[in-house]
């Protein structure tokens, strides 16, 4: 027998292939045109959806919303079902019926219906379940879930250092730590650059410590050099006599008796003191010198940035080439600029001394735009008939930083938030 029948239906039929076709034709694929869904009425669907959509676990059953996504791909119970809008499954739909039922469910399990609102395929909730629970589909999720994890963590997570110490639990009868600020045994490095110094009455060698309480003292022919922590160096002149009080997180301080000495600080506003008996030197990030008479009267000169010299009753801001004389009893005089005129510097130096010798004319006569910084410093200390001259010599003097609100009346009476803000507008002029 040829068997030319089977492979292109020519040739003479056997009688059992075609019985076999008979009973078997029913099952033939029978192509059929691709039916597109309607993107517009899609998106009109799930703009709005409609009354008979429901709930089902956590997907909206005839929605978009499948395994709580939104558009696009989407997941039936952990089953990934496609493209989320052409997919639903809708609550009007019959349920499943078993095989005894009179009205067998005419969809195949697994085969999408057709929705007739959408003209969308319809997954049916037995083909849902049924992909859900594929055990295939659970073992390469929690295999994709695994290698994420690893590469996370391999990304992440440095590899050990071998040779960095192994972290040990605390013991717990070890001594707590002090959280005080350093004491006087730790204090601050000292170098001796010329002579003999002392620290403590004991010689200093060639490098030694500043502890706390201790005196630093110099003769004529010595000289030191200290580090003021981590902040700052201080070059001590001969004839000096020096305490340390404190170093600390929060401020650093010196008190100086008698001397010469040159500070340089890199550090916040107010970290540094120097103790005087007319004032007190508060750093406000500068380099200056410092000096101080066997009488206890002194002079402060400012090589860059600002010093504040603080005393009971007053306080003096000497900026960068101005100089200060403080005394004892009356605290900081009246700063000046160094390149102002003698006339000027010499009227200046005895105030706070005797205000009834006061050369007032002078000092006005004297004055220039930027020595505006010693006129502000005497309006306080002045009666109100030279206060209004001083007012008014300013003004003069630097029209560009007088404030349109500040009134002769407000400084009159020294408001203190009208002095201030004059005082802030003057500061470029210094």
């Amino acid at each position: 027998m040829k068997d030319d029948y089977l492979w292109d239906g020519t040739g003479p039929p056997d009688p059992e292939i075609e019985r076999l076709e008979a009973t078997l034709g029913g099952l033939a694929a029978r192509p059929a045109p691709l039916d597109l869904p309607d993107r517009a009425a899609q998106a009109a669907r799930i703009a709005k959806p409609r009354a008979d959509d429901a709930l089902v676990g956590d997907a909206l059953v005839g929605g978009a919303l499948v395994g709580g996504a939104l558009g696009g791909d989407a997941f039936v119970g952990d089953a990934f079902v496609g493209d989320a809008p052409e997919i639903g499954l809708r609550a009007s739909e019959p349920a499943p019926r078993s095989p005894g039922d009179q009205e067998p469910d005419p969809t195949p399990v697994g085969v999408a219906g057709q929705d007739p609102a959408l003209g969308a395929p319809v997954l049916h909730l037995r083909a849902a379940r049924k992909l859900a629970s594929t055990p295939w589909l659970w073992a390469l999720a929690a295999a994709l879930a695994l290698a994420l994890a690893g590469w996370v963590i391999a990304a992440l997570w440095p590899p050990a250092d071998p040779d960095l110490p192994v972290a040990q639990a605390p013991d717990p009868d070890a001594a707590t730590p002090d959280p005080r600020p350093p004491r006087a045994a730790e204090g601050w490095e000292i170098a001796r650059t010329a002579g003999a110094p002392t620290v403590g009455g004991a010689a200093l060698g060639d490098l030694g410590r500043l502890g706390v309480g201790q005196w630093l003292e110099t003769d004529q022919g010595s000289r030191a050099k200290v580090q003021i922590a981590q902040i700052g160096t201080l070059d001590v002149e001969g004839d000096t006599r020096l305490r340390l009080k404190a170093t600390d997180d929060r401020e650093h301080r010196l008190e100086l008796a008698q001397g010469t000495i040159h500070a340089r600080v890199l550090a916040p506003p107010r970290l540094f003191f120097v103790e005087t008996p007319g004032a007190t030197a508060v750093d406000l990030g500068c380099a200056y010198t410092l000096q101080v008479r066997p009488d206890g009267a002194g002079v402060l000169s400012v090589d860059s940035g600002y010093v504040a010299l603080e005393g009971p009753d007053r306080v003096a801001l000497v900026p960068a080439g101005a100089s200060c004389r403080t005394r004892p009893l009356t605290g900081p005089g009246v700063p000046w600029f160094r390149d102002a005129s003698p006339e000027l510097i010499s009227a200046l130096d005895g105030v706070g001394l005797s205000w009834g010798d006061l050369d007032l004319d002078t000092i006005l006569a004297e004055s220039r735009p930027r020595d505006t910084l010693s006129l502000w410093h005497l309006l306080p200390d002045l009666p109100p008939a030279q206060r209004g001259l001083v007012f008014d010599r300013m003004v003069a003097l630097a029209p560009e930083a007088h404030p349109p609100d500040l009134t002769r009346e407000a400084v009159m009476r020294l408001d203190k938030a009208a002095v201030e803000r004059w005082q802030e507008a003057l500061v470029d002029l210094w």
